[in-house]
């Protein structure tokens, strides 16, 4: 215990102020770690996606799987409604916490809304950016109203500098996804803050999603 608490007070000086050398020799190299942790991260998990997942017969339809509110799970990213959900999208199955948060947004609305795979509902999102989710409700025949943080409100949040901000409804257009006349017939865009949603609004709409925007 002494050694540990000897070690705490080497960061200070005896007016205990801060000791910046001592201080910038611990923290100099984070960002390299954080980086190579990612990396490593990623170049793994593309290693398990190709051994384990692409392999995998794509179902004709999602089964049914009563899904409830619960995290991100590898069992769930090797599932037969997850495979189904990237086919749609049109994309390959890998262990990303991005693409579960799509195909849970997806299978939870085909066992909750009635009729989800056949069409001629109404939806919104809030704190879309750039996702493929309104492409592909459009190409399921819904009328999808996309909502985010006006230009100005995003700013310095991090969401436009990284390309992940919706400044019009173009910005959530996938053509892999869904022709364009069918995307523009069906999809509109509003800015919006979440926390304050417009009024009129109200009573319009059979569904709702929100992707890592809580």
């Amino acid at each position: 215990m002494r050694r540990l608490l000897a070690r705490f007070l080497e960061r200070t000086d005896a007016g205990g102020q801060p000791n910046v050398n001592e201080l910038w020799l611990l923290t100099k190299d984070i960002d390299v770690l954080r980086t190579n942790v990612k990396n490593f991260g990623f170049e793994m998990a593309r290693e398990l996606s190709d051994r384990n997942l692409q392999a995998r017969e794509v179902p004709t339809a999602p089964p049914h799987v009563a899904l409830g509110s619960k995290p991100t799970t590898q069992a769930d990213l090797e599932s037969d409604w997850v495979a189904y959900w990237c086919d749609q999208l049109g994309t390959r199955p890998a262990y990303h916490r991005k693409l579960w948060e799509l195909c849970y947004v997806l299978q939870a609305l085909s066992e909750g809304v009635p009729g989800f795979l056949s069409g001629g509902a109404r939806g919104i999102g809030f704190g879309c950016g750039r996702e493929p989710l309104p492409s592909l409700m459009a190409k399921l025949g819904h009328d999808i109203v996309v909502t985010d943080l006006g230009a100005e409100a995003s700013i310095g949040r991090g969401w436009a500098e990284t390309g992940q901000h919706m400044g019009r409804a173009d910005d959530a257009y996938h053509e892999a996804i869904v022709d364009r006349a069918t995307f523009d017939q069906r999809v509109s865009a509003r800015a919006m803050d979440m926390n304050r949603l417009d009024r009129d609004l109200d009573g319009q709409f059979d569904f709702c999603w929100s992707v890592c925007a809580l």
